[in-house]
């Protein structure tokens, strides 16, 4: 829409703009092979790509070496830094300093941490601990995983033992990663993720916190809530489901 609004006021300098896409299926070899060919066969003057950590570190070598501006809008774990590559999404003093401060004012000091074994989740991970360290809580627990993880009962019962405040539980390579665990957690293999009567999941993507609360008298989960937050100005709204 943006572009065909450039066009119809006659373009850059004149020139109408012209997009050249390429489906890259989150492999990151496919990531290089077409940033290759958009620089030598297509000629292209900017390139928007990218999604995880991993898709934009396989790529940015590429047109830093070509001198082309690369944008990258998804949110990081920060430290991305050279001429050529504009970072325009949310960063992690951005993201995980305001939700950490929250969830620990709110639910309490110890947070085990839930992440993506990549330079994301690992890096993010450093960051948490920082944190933690700067608001006086403690990381109890931290697992990292695989990006094909689909199963999160072994997590869930190292969780269980460390028995945290808050958990940090970071999106993967699935889109849907964070849904499918907040969806886990309220299934039958597991009933509550902490002994405690609150425990808080928080989260960098769009669905931001998730909080779980056992009815003690029960024995059983009886609420899931997620709280959605724009991760630049901590604006927290609440969805009972």
């Amino acid at each position: 829409m943006a572009i065909a609004s450039v066009n119809a006021a006659g373009g850059v300098n004149g020139e109408e703009v012209v997009v050249v896409g390429y489906d890259a299926q989150s492999e990151l070899s496919k990531y290089t092979q077409f940033a290759q060919t958009a620089v030598l066969r297509d000629g292209i003057a900017a390139m928007f790509a990218g999604l995880t950590s991993s898709s934009r570190e396989a790529i940015r070598p590429i047109f830093r070496e070509a001198n082309i501006p690369y944008f990258y809008s998804s949110l990081y774990e920060g430290g991305a830094c050279d001429k050529q590559t504009f970072v325009t999404g949310s960063s992690a003093s951005q993201q995980l300093s305001v939700l950490m401060e929250w969830a620990v004012e709110n639910y309490g000091p110890r947070i085990y941490i839930m992440a993506p074994d990549y330079n994301f989740g690992t890096i993010s991970g450093h960051w948490v601990r920082e944190y933690a360290k700067q608001l006086g809580a403690e990381v109890v627990g931290e697992d990292y995983l695989a990006l094909s993880v689909t199963d999160y009962a072994p997590t869930i019962q190292k969780i269980q033992a460390s028995n945290p405040d808050v958990v940090v539980a970071l999106p993967g390579y699935l889109p849907y990663a964070t849904s499918d665990f907040c969806a886990h957690i309220s299934g039958k293999q597991t009933r509550v993720i902490s002994e405690r009567e609150e425990a808080c999941a928080v989260t960098t993507r769009f669905n931001i916190t998730a909080l779980t609360r056992r009815d003690r008298r029960r024995r059983k989960l009886s609420a899931l809530r997620l709280h959605t937050c724009h991760p630049s100005i901590g604006d927290m709204r609440v969805i009972d489901v």
